[in-house]
């Protein structure tokens, strides 16, 4: 098939990530990077991980504005999951790969997000804000570092969460949240030194 003589950045990165992904993989958020630089010449390029600046959490609290890019592949996988108050189930969509115009305070992004895991590394959630340069460019861009500062600020607090140390980390839960919502602590049976502590 002959590609199109016409450049569309929105194909080119899918393609490349495909072609990426079917081969022996290194370092998949190197490359990333490198491909989104490659295709967004005129943008400026920021990496961080998913779960430290949820950008599409905090738009679905109101604080910004999302939609997937129409041009681009996406990757979801769709899982089953209980909901606890129903008994039934519902869909949730997880995002392997996938592109959105991102609105924020009047400022727009495109977001990319991306879930991989290479050979014997844990599994990564990437996000890649992109902002068109306006003026001088620069290793900073002013408009990310302030989406981050606020959107990061936000993520680090639970949101209908409960915190959960397990393995040597603190993770956010919002699936114990739920499931303790109709528990009363009159009916909670306590050790006495449990007790103790609770008072």
């Amino acid at each position: 098939m002959a590609k199109s003589s016409i450049s569309n950045p929105f194909f080119e990165v899918s393609h490349d990530i495909e072609q990426h992904r079917s081969g022996h993989r290194i370092s998949t958020g190197n490359t990333v990077l490198a491909i989104l630089r490659r295709h967004y010449p005129k943008h400026h390029v920021t990496e961080t991980q998913v779960n430290n600046a949820s950008l599409l959490a905090f738009a679905d609290e109101g604080h910004a504005a999302y939609s997937l890019v129409p041009d681009v592949k996406t990757n979801f996988t769709r899982k089953w999951v209980r909901d606890d108050a129903s008994l039934d189930g519902t869909l949730q969509d997880e995002v392997r790969y996938a592109c959105y115009q991102y609105i924020w305070k009047s400022t727009e992004f495109l977001v990319y997000r991306f879930h991989w895991r290479d050979l014997g590394q844990a599994p990564s959630q990437m996000q890649y804000i992109l902002k068109v340069w306006e003026g001088e460019v620069t290793t900073d861009c002013k408009e990310t570092k302030a989406l981050l500062l606020e959107a990061g600020a936000w993520t680090s607090k639970p949101h209908h969460e409960v915190l959960v140390f397990d393995q040597g980390y603190w993770s956010k839960d919002a699936d114990m949240y739920n499931s303790v919502q109709e528990v009363r602590w009159d009916r909670v049976s306590l050790g006495e030194a449990d007790s103790r502590c609770k008072r």
